[in-house]
C-alpha cells in the first residue's frame, strides 16, 4: 500500500531496488502512470538468479515495462539482496519485503518507511553506484525477442505457475 501511495503521488523519480520482482497487477499499474505522468522510474534487479521461476517471472515484464519508459538494470556483481527504495528524494522503505507474491502474501516481513531526504539521497546514491555492477536492459536488444504470441504465452505460462505455486502454499489468489 506505501509503494501504491508514494507512486501515485510520485512527480520526479522512483528508484527501486529488489531482488524478486513480480508485483502486483495494481504496483504494475501505478508504476505504469507514474512513468506516463514524466516520473523517472529505474528498477536495479537481480541479475544472478537462484530461482529459474523468480528470473522467469521478473523479465515476463520487462518488455512492458521497457515499452513505458522505465529503465532496468540487472545486478550481476554479486547476488542482490537490498529491499529498499526512494521517491522523490524523501520517501524511502527499508526492509525485508521483495515485491513478488510470496513476500507480499506468504512471507512474514518487516519495511520500514521513512521520509527522510538525507536516507533518501544516501539510497539514490547508493543506486548510482551500484550500477557499476550491473547492466541496463536495453529496449532495442529486449523487446524483439518479448513481443507478439511467443511472449504473451511466456507471460502467461509465468502467471499460472505463480497462482498455482501460491494456492499450493496456503495463499490464496493473488
Amino acid at each position: 500500500r506505501e509503494y501504491l501511495l508514494a507512486l501515485r503521488d510520485a512527480r520526479a523519480h522512483a528508484d527501486l531496488i529488489c531482488p524478486y520482482f513480480y508485483p502486483s497487477a495494481r504496483l504494475l499499474r501505478a508504476l505504469h502512470r507514474a512513468a506516463r505522468r514524466g516520473v523517472r522510474i529505474r528498477l536495479l534487479l537481480q541479475g544472478r538468479f537462484d530461482y529459474r521461476l523468480a528470473e522467469m517471472a521478473a523479465r515476463a515484464l520487462y518488455a512492458d515495462l521497457l515499452q513505458r519508459g522505465v529503465r532496468i538494470f540487472e545486478y550481476r556483481a554479486a547476488f542482490l539482496h537490498a529491499k529498499v527504495a526512494q521517491v522523490d528524494g524523501h520517501w524511502c522503505p527499508v526492509g525485508s519485503s521483495n515485491l513478488d507474491p510470496t513476500s507480499l502474501v506468504l512471507n512474514l516481513e518487516a519495511n520500514v518507511v521513512a521520509w527522510d531526504r538525507g536516507l533518501a539521497d544516501r539510497v539514490r546514491h547508493a543506486f548510482d553506484e551500484a550500477l557499476v555492477g550491473a547492466e541496463e536492459i536495453h529496449p532495442t536488444t529486449w523487446l524483439p525477442g518479448s513481443q507478439g504470441l511467443r511472449g504473451w504465452l511466456r507471460r502467461a505460462l509465468v502467471g499460472w505457475l505463480a497462482q498455482v505455486y501460491l494456492r499450493a502454499a496456503g495463499g490464496g489468489p493473488y
